[in-house]
């Protein structure tokens, strides 16, 4: 009998179809440029390089009539700065491989300026996201500094 459910084991192991590291790289590319468009604004100004965690372009669901508010967005930004690390995190990566396929040496002209292309987008949106790390720091910094309250911390034992 386990050698039966060894031996279907096997054959269904052998017949599994996957995706190809192209059709991998093509789906990350996809969802990156959806990020870029639908979840993020790239930018240095308040609310601009973090990742929003959902969006809905109108408000009408399970069947209701969206005329009263025909243009109507909304925009969740719940735990922003988690995101936002996921998001240093990926860009970090994506930085890393494409410089190393550069130093590589990539013999096409074309596809040797696309990479350095990418690689340069990637490292001005790392920069971005950064800076939107030290700007919600300064306003906690800034929001803290004027509290009546003060924090203390006290060393554990």
């Amino acid at each position: 009998m386990k050698f039966l459910l060894f031996v279907i084991y096997i054959f269904s192991a052998t017949f599994t179809f996957c995706q190809s590291p192209i059709e991998n790289l093509e789906k990350y590319w996809t969802y990156r440029d959806r990020l870029r468009k639908n979840f993020l604004k790239i930018g240095d100004q308040a609310g601009e390089s973090i990742p929003m965690t959902a969006r809905r372009v109108d408000w009408a669901f399970s069947g209701q009539d969206a005329s009263p508010w025909p243009d109507a967005r909304a925009v969740y930004y719940s735990d922003a700065t988690i995101y936002l690390g996921h998001y240093i995190m990926v860009l970090a990566t994506e930085y890393k491989l494409t410089n190393d396929q550069i130093l590589a040496g990539i013999s096409d002209d074309e596809a040797f300026a696309a990479m350095t292309n990418q690689k340069t987008q990637t490292q001005n949106e790392l920069y971005y996201a950064l800076q939107a790390i030290n700007r919600i720091d300064l306003k906690a910094e800034n929001y803290l500094s004027g509290s009546s309250t003060k924090i203390y911390y006290s060393k554990m034992a």
